[in-house]
Protein backbone atom coordinates (compact mmCIF):
# COMPACT_ATOMS: atom_id res chain seq x y z
CA UNK A 1 0.00 0.00 0.00
CA UNK A 2 2.56 2.38 1.13
CA UNK A 3 4.83 1.59 -1.96
CA UNK A 4 1.30 2.57 -4.10
CA UNK A 5 0.93 6.16 -2.41
CA UNK A 6 4.37 6.48 -3.40
CA UNK A 7 3.73 5.64 -6.95
CA UNK A 8 1.05 7.67 -7.30
CA UNK A 9 2.94 10.82 -5.19
CA UNK A 10 5.68 10.40 -8.25
CA UNK A 11 3.24 9.49 -11.19
CA UNK A 12 2.37 13.53 -11.50
CA UNK A 13 6.06 14.66 -10.63
CA UNK A 14 9.38 14.89 -12.04
CA UNK A 15 10.24 11.29 -11.18
CA UNK A 16 13.95 11.18 -11.60
CA UNK A 17 14.26 13.89 -8.99
CA UNK A 18 12.00 13.10 -6.48
CA UNK A 19 13.18 9.21 -6.35
CA UNK A 20 16.53 10.37 -6.37
CA UNK A 21 15.75 12.42 -3.12
CA UNK A 22 13.68 9.55 -1.95
CA UNK A 23 16.78 6.91 -2.27
CA UNK A 24 18.75 9.69 -0.42
CA UNK A 25 16.20 10.38 2.16
CA UNK A 26 16.28 6.54 3.22
CA UNK A 27 19.02 8.29 6.12
CA UNK A 28 19.09 11.42 7.45
CA UNK A 29 20.85 13.80 4.55
CA UNK A 30 21.75 17.67 5.23
CA UNK A 31 20.08 20.47 2.37
CA UNK A 32 23.86 20.48 1.43
CA UNK A 33 24.25 16.38 0.71
CA UNK A 34 20.58 16.20 -1.02
CA UNK A 35 22.04 19.37 -2.65
CA UNK A 36 25.42 17.79 -3.96
CA UNK A 37 23.43 14.20 -4.37
CA UNK A 38 20.67 16.05 -7.30
CA UNK A 39 23.81 17.68 -8.99
CA UNK A 40 25.87 14.95 -9.48
CA UNK A 41 22.69 12.61 -10.39
CA UNK A 42 21.56 15.69 -13.02
CA UNK A 43 25.45 16.44 -13.63
CA UNK A 44 24.31 20.30 -13.41
CA UNK A 45 24.10 22.73 -10.40
CA UNK A 46 20.65 22.96 -8.49
CA UNK A 47 19.84 26.12 -7.59
CA UNK A 48 18.44 26.37 -3.98
CA UNK A 49 14.38 27.24 -5.13
CA UNK A 50 14.20 23.97 -6.99
CA UNK A 51 15.54 21.75 -3.99
CA UNK A 52 13.70 23.56 -1.26
CA UNK A 53 10.34 23.37 -3.87
CA UNK A 54 11.04 19.83 -3.83
CA UNK A 55 11.42 19.35 -0.39
CA UNK A 56 8.23 21.35 0.66
CA UNK A 57 6.50 19.30 -1.45
CA UNK A 58 7.41 16.21 0.24
CA UNK A 59 7.28 17.62 3.78
CA UNK A 60 3.78 19.02 2.87
CA UNK A 61 2.80 15.77 1.77
CA UNK A 62 4.14 13.67 5.04
CA UNK A 63 6.64 11.60 3.34
CA UNK A 64 9.21 13.47 4.36
CA UNK A 65 9.99 15.10 7.95
CA UNK A 66 12.70 17.65 8.87
CA UNK A 67 14.67 16.72 12.00
CA UNK A 68 16.81 19.12 13.24
CA UNK A 69 18.84 20.57 9.91
CA UNK A 70 18.26 17.37 8.51
CA UNK A 71 15.24 15.52 6.50
CA UNK A 72 14.20 12.06 6.33
CA UNK A 73 11.40 9.67 5.21
CA UNK A 74 9.07 10.62 8.17
CA UNK A 75 7.27 6.77 8.22
CA UNK A 76 9.43 3.37 8.60
CA UNK A 77 7.29 1.80 5.81
CA UNK A 78 7.50 4.36 3.51
CA UNK A 79 10.99 4.11 4.03
CA UNK A 80 11.11 0.73 3.32
CA UNK A 81 8.93 1.42 0.18
CA UNK A 82 11.23 3.69 -1.36
CA UNK A 83 13.91 0.88 -1.51
CA UNK A 84 10.99 -1.10 -3.99
CA UNK A 85 10.85 2.14 -6.47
Amino acid sequence: MALNELRNFLANRSPPRHRVLLRELFVRRSWRELKAVLETAEGRPINDKSLYVLLRELVDHGIVERADEDYVIADPILRRAVLRL
